[in-house]
This record gives structure tokens, C-alpha cells and sequence, in this order.
């Protein structure tokens, strides 16, 4: 791993195109919330046919046999992934020998589905692989099923408690809350940590974003500036718990949140693209999972991430991204980009 890390350092600082460590999938878009910071439910009811053009588990079965042994950091979402009856075998289909962490997040609506597809994809991990799992909370009761768009809170609650008990059973599972920060559930933030730490429940935190790819332009879902310093004195005064060593990025993310609420921008230089692509349900790749700029299509390239990147414009997108045009800061772009930089935060 370290030797990824620092070739990604390397091709960011002498503009050269390297295959990423990490890869953000999002398998499908289809989502049983109806979420009103988030409006990804929409894309399939609209246009119903586009469901059709997901990926199959063969190609994306092809897809892994490509990337070989380059993985390292696998991030699956949606939509909601667990929806995706072939999740488990596209799973299965991972070259995982250098495999460090398989991360999921989940609105935890299916309980019983999540909690079997858990159960067969750690058997299907090595023990080496760190698996984790965040179950989403918009807030507490009311605003959760606010936001969700649905009644989903217990539904949730549950699918949490069922896999905490995994968690005791397996050393390389980690089960916890994430928390998407936003206008709905600011006020109460501070009482939602209060109430992990008091209960020993680990969280992420992570914050609205508005982007084509939440489908939410113009949406208002962003926090006025007012808000954000608001958030930036809220995060001072919550504890953030050290429960196994990686939570130190989680306490290096809340101090540079801090500094991009604060003063709008990047707070560190950006890796997205170097040490990670995001990857849509069609094979589109991009550079994050908020720029819009599809760097090229898998299909198109013989579901083959290295060729789609050569043959692509990705030169151009990284010269943007370097000229920190950039002010997202969110734990999917945020946690690589913290162990590029970590030496000299």
C-alpha cells in the first residue's frame, strides 16, 4: 500500500496518469428512500429503462480480472447496493489479494437482506480485508424519517443492532453510523454525537453536497455560510473516539472540516483521480463522486479501468483539480487524500 501511495504522489506532482488505489462503485442507482438532500431515487423512476443498462456481475466479473491485483480500497454504494440481487457474486469476483478495505454504506431499509449479504461476503473476505459497514442516520426519529422520505428509522436501527453482533464475531468486521450532515439535522448534531459516544456507537460524519450526481442542483440542500460556521464551532466541541487506529483520519477529516467551513476551498490538496475514480452503475468513470466530468467508459474500452484512462482527457480534469477549484470535503474523496498529504497536515 505504501508503495501506491506514494506513486500517486508521484504522478500528481509530475502530471502523469495513474491507475487509483481506490475505487468508488456505485452499483446501481436504484434507492428505496426518497431522500430530500439526495434525489438518486429519482434517475430509475423517470427513466425506468435506464435500469437496463447497469452492468451485468459478468462484466463487472471482467472488469476485476482487469484490474488484477491493483485494488486495494473498494468503496460500494447506490442507490442502495443491497438491492443489486448479484451483489454477493460481484463480490465473489474481486482479485483480492492486495485487498485492504471493502467499505459499504447502506440505508439499512433491508434488514434481513443486509444482514445475510453481510454473513456471505465475509466469507467470502480473507481476514486481512477490513470490511465496513455504515448505516445511515439522518438525525434522530422524526427528522431521520424527514429526510429519508420514509418511515425507514427503525428499520435501520435494527439492521445496526443485527450487525454489531457480527462484529463480535468477526476481528476484520466494523459495523457503524454515518451521519450526512445538512440544514435538516444541524441543530441537533451535537446531541447525535453526545448520544454515540455515551453508548460507545461508532460514526462517520460526512456533509450535503450539491452535485449532478446527487441529482440536486438547485435543490438548496447546501449549508448557507452562516450554517457552515455554525457546523465548524459544532465540530470543536464534539468528541471524536479513538476505538481502533484508524479512527485517527476520522479526527484529521473533523480538524480539516473545520478549516473548509471556515474558509471556503480545499483544505489540503486534492488526490481525486491519482488515488481514486468514481465508477457510475454504466461503467462511466469520473474523478470524484462530485465533478460530473466522465473521464471515460469502461465498456468502451474492453472494461478495462488502465486503457479507459490513457485514452481519455484526464489530463485536462487533473489540471483543474490541482488548481484547487475544488470545495467538497467528504469522506469518500476526503480519507485518501488525508493519507496523501498526512505527513505534512
Amino acid at each position: 500500500m505504501l508503495g501506491k501511495i506514494l506513486s500517486a504522489k508521484f504522478h500528481r506532482r509530475f502530471n502523469r496518469v495513474a491507475v487509483p488505489y481506490k475505487i468508488n462503485l456505485f452499483l446501481t442507482y436504484h434507492c428505496n428512500q426518497r431522500c430530500r438532500i439526495c434525489f438518486i431515487w429519482k434517475k430509475y423512476i423517470e427513466s425506468p429503462k435506464l435500469k437496463d443498462k447497469e452492468l451485468t456481475k459478468e462484466e463487472w466479473g471482467k472488469f476485476f480480472r482487469n484490474l488484477g491485483s491493483n485494488l486495494y480500497w473498494l468503496s460500494i454504494s447506490g442507490g442502495e447496493p443491497f438491492i443489486r440481487k448479484d451483489l454477493i457474486d460481484i463480490i465473489e469476483s474481486i482479485n483480492s489479494k492486495n485487498l485492504l478495505i471493502l467499505s459499504m454504506n447502506t440505508n439499512g431499509i433491508l434488514s434481513d437482506k443486509i444482514f445475510n449479504g453481510t454473513q456471505n461476503i465475509l466469507k467470502i473476505l480473507s481476514q486481512k480485508t477490513k470490511f465496513f459497514i455504515t448505516v445511515s442516520l439522518n438525525g434522530f426519529e422524526k427528522t431521520h424519517n424527514f429526510v429519508a422520505g420514509i418511515n425507514s428509522y427503525n428499520r435501520a436501527e435494527n439492521t445496526y443492532t443485527l450487525l454489531k453482533t457480527l462484529q463480535t464475531k468477526m476481528s476484520n468486521f466494523y459495523v457503524e453510523r454515518e451521519v450526512t450532515v445538512s440544514k435538516y439535522n444541524l441543530k441537533e448534531l451535537k446531541a447525535i454525537i453526545d448520544n454515540f459516544n455515551r453508548k460507545r456507537i461508532p460514526f462517520t460524519l460526512t456533509f450535503a453536497q450539491e452535485s449532478e450526481f446527487y441529482e440536486n442542483i438547485d435543490k438548496k440542500v447546501m449549508l448557507s455560510q452562516d450554517d457552515r460556521i455554525a457546523l465548524a464551532n459544532i465540530l470543536r466541541k464534539i468528541k471524536i473516539p479513538m476505538y481502533k487506529k484508524q479512527d485517527l483520519i476520522k479526527r484529521m477529516f473533523n480538524k480539516l472540516a473545520i478549516r473548509s467551513f471556515e474558509n471556503p476551498g480545499q483544505p489540503i490538496p486534492c488526490y481525486s483521480s491519482w488515488a481514486s475514480v468514481r465508477i457510475d452503475p454504466y461503467g462511466n468513470v469520473y474523478p470524484c463522486i462530485i465533478l460530473n466530468d466522465i473521464i471515460g467508459n469502461l465498456k468502451e474500452n474492453d472494461l478495462d479501468l488502465k486503457k479507459t484512462l490513457m485514452n481519455s482527457n484526464i489530463k485536462a480534469i487533473q489540471k483543474r483539480i490541482k488548481s484547487n477549484g475544488c470545495s467538497c470535503w467528504t469522506p469518500c474523496e476526503a480519507y485518501q487524500t488525508i493519507i496523501q498529504n498526512f505527513p505534512f497536515i
